[in-house]
């Protein structure tokens, strides 16, 4: 559907149009970079036909919804994708360390921005690699691929091929998209996690793949075996880390080193 009049509405001191294109808020299949890639094409196909089996809530139905009765006083303008980039430039860590064992748990606003300040981290250059869940059985408008920002930072990803690649993931009932910088180790690692199918909102099965795929993202090690721990009830043996070592720097020989650009 389209909003014919958008109505004009002061938040804070900044005017805003609420407004939806008839697609929605998500991007045309046609674009370059849904087009490249047949996992994001397959995702926005499932998204709109289960909005329109109402299987899932669709944004532009909302917006005509709220759109007769909201005020201005009513509306609180949350973040922009220029502010996330501003907080991130001056402190990434809540993006690139995985979670500590005494870091309080995100607030609602925090976890919709996770992806896409994942995301942002890697295209600002403070990490190598990381995962978008874009498909999973049963996930609905929870979907990663779905949060604020993420198409936008695709699209600007997709237009950075030279120095970034995405890798698609697979296993029954799930798909994710691996992105990396195009350097050792990074895409080294992200083939390896390709191949292994991982993926963004599965847990791994051992604590060989927990603190493998948990060092291959970037978190602080402290923060991977903290998970290893609390997923398990047990922390990680020597032996554990001594194979993860060895599978890295069988991968490549190159030392990670970060910020990549």
């Amino acid at each position: 559907m389209v909003v014919k009049r958008k109505p004009k509405l002061l938040c804070q001191g900044q005017l805003f149009s609420l407004e939806l294109e008839p697609e929605g808020p998500y991007p045309k299949l046609s674009e370059p970079f849904v087009k490249s890639n047949p996992l994001l094409v397959d995702a926005l196909d499932d998204v709109r036909r289960m909005q329109k089996n109402g299987e899932m809530d669709d944004p532009a139905a909302l917006v005509a919804r709220l759109r007769p009765t909201l005020q201005p006083s009513q509306l609180v303008k949350l973040d922009s994708l220029s502010e996330l980039t501003e907080r991130l430039r001056v402190d990434p860590r809540m993006w690139t360390d995985g979670t500590g064992p005494n870091d309080a748990p995100l607030t609602v606003d925090e976890q919709a921005l996770l992806t896409a300040g994942e995301l942002l981290a890697l295209s600002e250059g403070f990490r190598g690699v990381a995962l978008l869940q874009v498909a999973l059985l049963n996930s609905g408008s929870r979907l990663p691929l779905l949060r604020p920002f993420v198409f936008p930072l695709l699209k600007m990803l997709h237009e950075d091929g030279k120095r970034v690649v995405m890798l698609p993931s697979k296993v029954e009932g799930a798909r994710s998209l691996v992105v990396s910088a195009k350097r050792q180790p990074f895409v080294a690692w992200a083939r390896y996690l390709a191949g292994l199918g991982c993926q963004a909102s599965l847990v791994a099965d051992s604590d060989f793949y927990k603190v493998l795929i948990g060092r291959m993202m970037g978190y602080r090690l402290e923060n991977v075996e903290h998970h290893v721990l609390e997923t398990t009830g047990k922390g990680v043996d020597a032996r554990v880390r001594a194979a993860v070592e060895a599978e890295l720097a069988g991968l490549s020989a190159t030392p990670p080193s970060l910020p990549w650009r």
